[in-house]
């Protein structure tokens, strides 16, 4: 394997050299159906334990210089994990995942509780030949492009028009640094309160705002927090649950959408099971993957229809406080 050194902060890297580093996954026996374009990146979680607060400061704690430390695919990364968890291994592509730096986000976390993160991030759009090389490594059968834009730098406006080219069904789960109007052409948005801009304080407010965005886009899942979601114009309420962590959830449920969408479910049902989804993902640490099947849900959702008992495999939620259906990006 070839070790690639970057030059930190310069746009200027080979991207020819990439091609080597394809993460296609040839080796697997399902042809990758929903491609997964944007920011990939590194989250790290450093866990310390206080010791005592400290005497300049009560509110500070002194911890152990020991740390538990652990490491995940994050961005577009942990997008894909996600649909892995729901749909299994190989349905899902990142696409040209080292086409550029990655950023890294690091979360400090004392005593399980996370106090700030740090972000070391490389924001520079990439280059044309780097956007060829996105282009080529989406599979010609691939139904579904997922564009997870953070804003640095791999979502350009020479991509979009690329991407918008390929006739495929494009869900975006938008910047906060652009309009949603620039996401103009894809079949579905995601936005969160803040990408969809506007004063969104009421459930009220953001219902009218998701039927402005309708007129941009012939799908709009508006995420609300504790509130739940908008789906075009229906308010979906959030689960009830004991909520742990919300990193991941805004990732969690674009992912849902599209693992949904490939099932023909139509938007509407497709947002209630990113919302399900979004909700499950809370009860558990960090920004990672939920290990229930699509295939679980479907089959409770008839026994539920029919009156039946639900299946053994999928276990209730317990009744608790409402956890936030999307965290604002970085």
């Amino acid at each position: 394997s070839c070790r690639i050194i970057w030059r930190k902060n310069s746009p200027s890297t080979n991207d020819s050299r990439i091609l080597n580093q394809s993460n296609r996954r040839k080796d697997s026996p399902v042809s990758p159906k929903i491609a997964v374009v944007g920011d990939y990146m590194i989250d790290i979680d450093d866990f310390y334990t206080s010791i005592r607060s400290s005497p300049e400061n009560p509110n500070i704690p002194i911890v152990s210089a020991s740390k538990f430390q652990s490491s995940r695919a994050g961005g577009t990364g942990a997008v894909v994990k996600m649909i892995e968890g729901m749909y299994g291994f190989g349905i899902a592509l990142p696409i040209a995942e080292r086409i550029k730096p990655r950023c890294i986000k690091t979360r400090i976390y004392v005593d399980k509780k996370q106090l700030f993160r740090i972000d070391d991030d490389m924001t520079f759009d990439i280059s044309l030949s780097a956007i060829e090389i996105i282009i080529k490594e989406i599979p010609i059968d691939c139904e579904i492009i997922i564009v997870s834009d953070y804003g640095k730098g791999v979502v350009t406006n020479d991509l979009w028009q690329q991407l918008l080219t390929l006739g495929k069904k494009i869900i975006v789960d938008p910047s906060r640094l652009r309009q949603p109007q620039w996401y103009q052409g894809a079949w579905g948005i995601v936005p969160n309160r803040v990408e969809a801009g506007g004063y969104l304080q009421t459930i009220q407010d953001a219902i009218n705002r998701c039927k402005q965005l309708q007129n941009h886009f012939p799908n709009v899942c508006l995420k609300i927090g504790s509130d739940g979601m908008i789906a075009n114009g229906q308010h979906i309420p959030a689960e009830k649950i004991d909520c742990i962590d919300v990193c991941g959830a805004g990732d969690m449920v674009i992912a849902a959408i599209a693992v949904a969408t490939l099932k023909d479910l139509p938007w509407s049902d497709a947002c209630k099971y990113a919302n399900r989804m979004a909700a499950k993902k809370c009860q558990q640490m960090g920004a990672t993957p939920v290990e229930e099947r699509f295939e679980d849900y479907r089959r409770a959702e008839i026994h539920k229809s029919s009156n039946g008992p639900p299946p053994d495999s999928l276990s209730e939620i317990p009744q608790s406080q409402s956890p936030p259906s999307g965290e604002p990006k970085p």
